[in-house]
């Protein structure tokens, strides 16, 4: 089931336990079917960031062996849909579409403009602004600062994908919290 990015879900609606059918060791962030599950110290993280604001839906963990976790566990859900990416930075484009029935309907997403294949680092280039190769993301990618400020996360409404602030990402480092990666690092302006 789908649900609305940045909103609470309904608690009637959201998992209550995951059971591991494999392996045994659950990192401080793992995803599981695409729902991400998340340690204590995580969320006391983003409470004392945001006290309040997003949503920590309890899970109750069973292992491989039919015993439950001790350590408590949670389904995180980013209750903030921001806009935050600067697209004067050129680091997203608007990728437009159309299509025809009856009337003419005009679609749009927005895409980031960098990226990489697994195991292919881009080169420092900005010779193609739409070659998602060539691109060097740490020149483009931008978020406002203003509109980040005092955030721990977000989504952003106009690129659907989670974002962590600077200050979630030290405190995660700060208390060596393991099963993070830093897929582009957004500057602040």
């Amino acid at each position: 089931m789908r649900y609305p990015h940045g909103v609470p879900v309904p608690l009637d609606i959201a998992p209550d336990t995951v059971h591991l059918t494999q392996g045994g060791k659950l990192y401080d962030s793992n995803i599981f079917v695409g729902v991400p599950l998340f340690s204590e110290r995580f969320r006391q993280a983003v409470e004392e960031i945001e006290p309040g604001v997003h949503q920590f839906l309890p899970v109750k963990v069973i292992g491989v062996d039919g015993e439950p976790y001790s350590e408590p566990w949670w389904f995180f859900n980013i209750c903030q849909l921001v806009d935050s990416i600067s697209p004067e930075l050129g680091g997203v484009y608007k990728q437009e579409w159309e299509y025809h029935r009856e009337e003419k309907y005009e679609k749009f997403t927005w895409n980031i403009k960098s990226g990489w294949l697994p195991g292919r680092v881009p080169e420092p280039d900005d010779s193609d602004p739409y070659n998602p190769y060539t691109m060097n993301p740490s020149k483009k990618l931008a978020v406002y600062k203003d509109r980040v400020a005092g955030r721990a996360a977000w989504i952003d409404s106009r690129l659907p994908r989670t974002f962590y602030s600077d200050a979630l990402m030290a405190r995660i480092e700060a208390e060596g919290m393991e099963g993070f990666y830093v897929v582009h690092h957004w500057k602040e302006i």
